[in-house]
């Protein structure tokens, strides 16, 4: 899927927004919130088109596509942020 950032307000949420051929567009919110030395990341997935809610099917693949997601973000970042050898 491609995904367009819709909305980026670092560092608390950010909406990215994917149109499929089957479903029409997949609207997907991460509302981020501090936690202790951690920051629990909540994800909101709405089809403007479907008045229904998703499948657990479609409920499981699009859990999979963000955790493998958000598990890249997190390897890009810490990555920037690790010390550099000499």
């Amino acid at each position: 899927l491609d995904w367009i950032v819709l909305d980026d307000e670092r560092p608390n949420s950010w909406t990215i927004r994917a149109d499929t051929d089957i479903v029409g567009p997949i609207v997907v919110r991460y509302c981020l919130e501090p936690e202790g030395d951690a920051t629990r990341c909540i994800h909101h997935v709405t089809n403007p088109r479907r008045p229904s809610g998703p499948s657990e099917e479609q409920v499981r693949g699009i859990e999979a596509e963000s955790m493998a997601g958000l598990a890249s973000r997190k390897r890009h970042v810490e990555e920037r942020l690790r010390p550099q050898a000499a």
